[in-house]
């Protein structure tokens, strides 16, 4: 095919907004081998995945989904799924040059392979060696073409094909990830690392077991060759008194925060060594290290939200709340407000809607510091700004968890209420539940942060 035809319709739509593309990290997610039919599924993936997952649940994602705008672009192709392509030979290993394709494979074979005609021509291989994808002649240049026109200002590129077959993997480096639809979130959240940060691989390859690391001396980011407790590159975060290198222990040891030199790294196994026993840059499913996390920060640093950026922030006790209906709350000398009763509360927490320069905030950030006493309940809030006629405009709902007196810091940020009514008001709604045993969950303090931009 050539460059994008009027036949493969695309459009961009921004689904996480935190300012003005200038001053964010831009990514753009778009699919290949989506249908007009098909796109229920992709944005599917795309919410439950990239904003449901990568961005609710990796906690450094979390922290700083501020630091990104996303826009979403829809592609449809004449035909749904990727092309598949096979290898019966070489697959399996990056040194590899030699690898043959599978010739027999066919629509019928098991696992299947098969041409497809997509807007992008993008074909999955299933081969880690040859990082599972790849292109034919002309799709850099269509997929330049694409993101040129609709999304021009980009940093970030997230490519998800539709893989019939339902098999995942994914590869990502130097601002670009590809993943298939069958790709969970923590899947996403690694190739995130390499994308963002250029994050080393910390797992071992099958191939690579024994194999000593060939290419030389490396000491960057969470990789390094250096056995040095003061030349390492993660010297500072190293664990006091641990030996190195290390040898994991479960008992003493935390999988992703305990930081040693653990060997294997850069998919090695030998003679080059990583942060700690399980980051998600090995196993996907724990957290990123304290040693990944600050490789990302230093990337995104000048990027996130800072207090300057708000016309307006400003805490408030809960005190301030007011319940609905015949709700019987209380308030304590230090300005809490509790739930004693035998019954769950509603209260709505107001602010003030600020200017600008004359022009009202239109974007409105929150946090609610609440305590949950209840063994099964939570204490959720939302953040909402409504106007005069009942246009409104909701925050996610965001609830505590478990049980105890210790105060919880629930983040109403992502993602930001938009209001542009300039009579409408911004507020704050919490669900508390009932007294149990004697002990009423509360509202302690909320904040606000309101922008105009």
């Amino acid at each position: 095919m050539g460059l994008a035809s009027p036949a493969h319709a695309q459009t961009a739509t921004k689904i996480l907004d935190n300012g003005p593309d200038a001053e964010k990290k831009v990514l753009v997610i778009i699919g290949d081998g989506f249908t007009a039919n098909d796109m229920d599924d992709y944005h599917q993936y795309v919410q439950d995945k990239v904003l449901g997952g990568v961005f609710t649940q990796d906690e450094y994602f979390r922290e700083n989904q501020s630091a990104f705008n996303i826009y979403r672009v829809d592609l449809t192709s004449p035909q749904s799924g990727v092309s598949i392509r096979r290898y019966s030979e070489g697959c399996g290993t990056r040194e590899t040059t030699d690898d043959v394709v599978d010739t027999a494979c066919n629509a019928s074979s098991s696992p299947a392979c098969y041409t497809r005609d997509t807007a992008l021509d993008f074909v999955y291989t299933a081969c880690w060696g040859r990082c599972w994808v790849e292109g034919t002649a002309n799709t850099s240049a269509t997929l330049k073409a694409i993101l040129d026109e609709l999304v021009p200002k980009r940093d970030l590129e997230v490519r998800v094909l539709n893989v019939l077959t339902g098999e995942s993997g994914g590869c990502g480096g130097g601002g670009r990830l590809t993943v298939p639809i069958g790709a969970s979130w923590y899947v996403l959240a690694h190739e995130m690392g390499h994308m963002v940060s250029n994050l080393y691989d910390e797992y071992i390859a099958g191939a690579y077991k024994t194999t000593p690391y060939p290419k030389g001396p490396v000491n960057a980011k969470n990789c390094s060759t250096s056995l040095s407790r003061t030349e390492v590159a993660w010297s500072d975060f190293l664990t006091p008194d641990i030996a190195l290198p290390t040898t994991w222990d479960s008992v003493t040891m935390d999988p992703d925060e305990t930081v040693g030199e653990f060997e294997g790294c850069a998919t090695y196994g030998k003679g080059i060594y990583r942060p700690v026993h399980d980051c998600r840059m090995k196993g996907n499913t724990n957290q990123f290290c304290p040693v990944c996390r600050d490789t990302l920060k230093k990337t995104l640093t000048g990027f996130t939200d800072v207090a300057g950026d708000f016309s307006f922030y400003a805490s408030y006790p809960g005190a301030a709340c007011k319940a609905t209906g015949t709700a019987a709350v209380s308030y304590t000398s230090a300005a809490h407000l509790t739930n004693p009763a035998a019954t769950p509360a509603t209260v709505l927490c107001p602010t003030r809607r600020v200017q600008e320069n004359g022009r009202f905030t239109n974007h409105l950030i929150g946090q609610a510091f609440v305590v949950d006493q209840h063994p099964t309940e939570d204490v959720c809030c939302q953040l909402f700004a409504r106007t005069p006629a009942g246009n409104v405009a909701m925050g996610a709902n965001v609830c505590s968890t478990g049980s105890s007196g210790a105060y919880q810091r629930l983040f109403l940020d992502f993602p930001k209420v938009h209001m542009n009514y300039t009579f409408a008001h911004f507020a704050l709604t919490c669900s508390i539940p009932a007294a149990s045993n004697g002990k009423a969950s509360s509202v302690i303090t909320y904040r606000f942060g309101q922008q105009y931009y």
